[in-house]
């Protein structure tokens, strides 16, 4: 028995905690994981953890500590620390609407949202950072739409979109990825 604790006494050290930067700093490693993660505690009271991408200790360590010093410069500068595609936060809007015109197949102004979202945003934005979308950039979707529908959009199609992607922003202000002060276009 006492061969098998010594055979196992490794995987057993590598799920403890190291403690990095008079403790602010926490390198560790999740059960089914074979890369180190790293956590530390943010002014605002909330955890952040990041993967450090490793498996070797000393890179590891290296890796959490850029990380540690990367979110504390973004946070001194109003930047967010997370950062999320256009695709992946409409995507969470697209199953909004999808789960109302489930609950009720009446909603025609959600099935008309699904549209808008799988035609035009996503194909356009989708592959764009939140952060990385520019007045230019909603520009060149402006006429983008017009080459892809053939025609210029009545007022009305073009306040349905504007409105859904408002909504993505405003998801993306809710989740910390934008900051409240920065416009976005």
């Amino acid at each position: 028995m006492n061969n098998l604790s010594f055979l196992f006494a490794a995987t057993t050290l590598s799920r403890e905690s190291i403690k990095l930067l008079d403790g602010d700093l926490t390198l560790y490693k999740r059960p089914h994981s074979h890369q180190w993660q790293c956590r530390f505690k943010l002014a605002t009271g909330a955890w952040h953890s990041a993967s450090t991408g490793s498996n070797q200790l000393a890179e590891a360590t290296t890796q959490a500590i850029a990380i540690y010093e990367t979110v504390k410069v973004k946070l001194a500068s109003d930047l967010a620390i997370k950062t999320r595609t256009f695709r992946q936060l409409a995507n969470q809007e697209l199953a909004l609407a999808a789960r109302v015109v489930h609950a009720n197949p009446n909603k025609r102004t959600h099935v008309d949202y699904i549209h808008i979202y799988t035609k035009y945003l996503i194909p356009f934005f989708g592959a764009y950072q939140i952060n990385d979308i520019t007045q230019e950039l909603v520009d060149d979707y402006v006429a983008w739409r017009i080459s892809r529908m053939g025609k210029d959009p009545k007022s009305d199609t073009q306040r349905r979109h504007a409105g859904l992607y408002k909504r993505v922003i405003e998801r993306a202000r809710a989740q910390g990825l934008i900051h409240q002060h920065r416009t976005v276009p």
